[in-house]
């Protein structure tokens, strides 16, 4: 079974904290980790990581990505473009941010059974803030305002609200299957480039719901993996496979 992960990095603060993680956590014969890179990154650290069960690969489209802009949400799709084109087989693919580690087990049989047992269209509308499901109706809380502000005459936004539903949450460890990953980066593909272009230079976080709003006109199921928290090491140690990546919050 084969695991891909697709990584926006910025620098090397966490990389080792990370691959340790993914070592001891990631129970798959194959590990593909898709790095998206700025300009002035130094890739030189990548290149000289060696693993029998982690193959680096480095997106050559470096994009200089900024918090609360789409360029993070241009990397992201930009990592799942770039390892299409490799015609490499994955089984699941996992979204992390380079601050993202993993504190229990993750292997193939975890992965069908969380996305097997997940209905997305029963969640919908997540609140960061209470971490609650609200109406549709209610826009003013978390990033909803902004949905609609700055991206409320998109294709992928007006589809969903036709559809009944608006989706949101972290982009931090979404887990999707091969069938989703290939859905996804068709859609993308036949996407309105114009469109696309403008959501990528938006000033105006979308990573958080974009990618959700996508895989729900898809009809696919998608799980988030990350645990509420900041990363402990002294407490890594859970029980919980439905949660298995936490974030290392920065004070």
């Amino acid at each position: 079974m084969n695991l891909l992960l697709t990584i926006n990095i910025y620098n090397n603060t966490y990389t080792k904290t990370q691959l340790d993680s993914i070592i001891k956590y990631c129970d798959f014969e194959n590990i593909y980790i898709v790095y998206n890179a700025s300009h002035s990154y130094n890739e030189e650290f990548l290149k000289n990581i060696k693993h029998n069960k982690i193959k680096i690969l480095i997106n050559p489209k470096k994009i200089n990505k900024r918090r609360g802009t789409g360029s993070v949400f241009q990397g992201i799709i930009s990592n799942f473009l770039f390892f299409e084109k490799q015609n490499i087989h994955i089984d699941f693919a996992i979204i992390l941010s380079q601050r993202c580690v993993f504190v229990n087990e993750i292997n193939s049989k975890i992965c069908d059974d969380l996305i097997n047992n997940y209905n997305v269209s029963d969640r919908f509308k997540f609140n960061h803030n209470t971490a609650g499901h609200n109406n549709t109706n209610n826009i003013n809380k978390w990033h909803w305002r902004k949905i609609i502000r700055y991206f409320g005459n998109t294709k992928i936004i007006c589809d969903s609200l036709k559809k009944g539903k608006l989706f949101g949450g972290l982009h931090e460890g979404i887990l999707i299957n091969n069938n989703a990953f290939k859905s996804l980066c068709n859609y993308i593909n036949n996407y309105n480039k114009e469109e696309l272009y403008k959501i990528y230079r938006s000033k105006s976080i979308c990573e958080e719901y974009m990618i959700h709003n996508i895989l729900f006109l898809l009809n696919k199921n998608y799980i988030s993996l990350l645990l509420k928290g900041n990363y402990d090491r002294a407490r890594v140690d859970i029980k919980n496979h439905y949660k298995c990546v936490k974030k290392i919050w920065i004070e």
